[in-house]
């Protein structure tokens, strides 16, 4: 997509986003702050992992659906590594 794209893109996942964020944090915090003390880095950590799954897939859902112009500019940038001297993943 263009970067006229982005302010619909944000309107569009900025409430189901800050929905999940209520859904996983709050919880997660109440067990965190409730663990001892040399367990909570791992916990939060754990609850990371999750989040950033959650994250990963509102930023692979960022496209318009339908918008093949977005799909496509994603593949190939995946495809071409950019200032790196490994391998492209395709």
């Amino acid at each position: 997509g263009a970067p006229a794209d982005v302010p619909a893109a944000v309107r569009r996942q900025l409430v189901p986003m800050l929905s999940a964020n209520l859904r996983i944090w709050t919880p997660a915090n109440v067990v965190i702050y409730n663990v001892p003390l040399q367990w909570r880095v791992l916990a939060s950590n754990c609850v990371d992992l999750v989040w950033g799954y959650v994250c990963a897939s509102f930023a692979a859902d960022a496209c318009e659906p339908g918008d093949e112009e977005c799909i496509v500019d994603a593949a190939d940038a995946l495809a071409t590594p950019v200032g790196s001297r490994r391998p492209a993943l395709v």
